[in-house]
């Protein structure tokens, strides 16, 4: 029975998560190709970017990339106000209860936005 607690507990505070941070992909490896490299193109062609050594901006770019991908990608995203990622808490929920826990999709209804 504790162990329905915590999953139950877990699909809860994912359900928070997304409801809260609105991620857009479960993680980096769900993104279209297409998407990645318009992103890569739209943060090479920034102003702040171009200001950069043309050597080190491949490095700059992969940085506002992970970033990015901490604001929509679940399992990237912080969980709630702490450290610790949404992957970090789905590994650790794995260990209490002994279940492979895999997150796959997700969907988030909004009430009252434009489309």
């Amino acid at each position: 029975m504790a162990r329905t607690d915590e999953f139950q507990k877990l699909v809860r505070d994912l359900a928070i998560q997304v409801a809260g941070m609105t991620p857009v992909y479960v993680d980096a490896d769900a993104i279209p190709n297409a998407v990645i490299a318009a992103k890569r193109a739209e943060l090479l062609a920034d102003p702040a970017t171009q200001k950069k050594p043309e050597t080190i901006r491949p490095q700059i770019v992969d940085g506002q990339l992970n970033k990015w991908f901490s604001q929509v990608c679940l399992l990237d995203q912080p969980f709630r106000d702490e450290e610790r990622t949404v992957r970090d808490l789905i590994i650790e929920k794995i260990a209490t209860i002994g279940e492979n826990i895999r997150v796959r999709r997700f969907v988030r209804y909004a009430l009252g936005e434009e489309l």
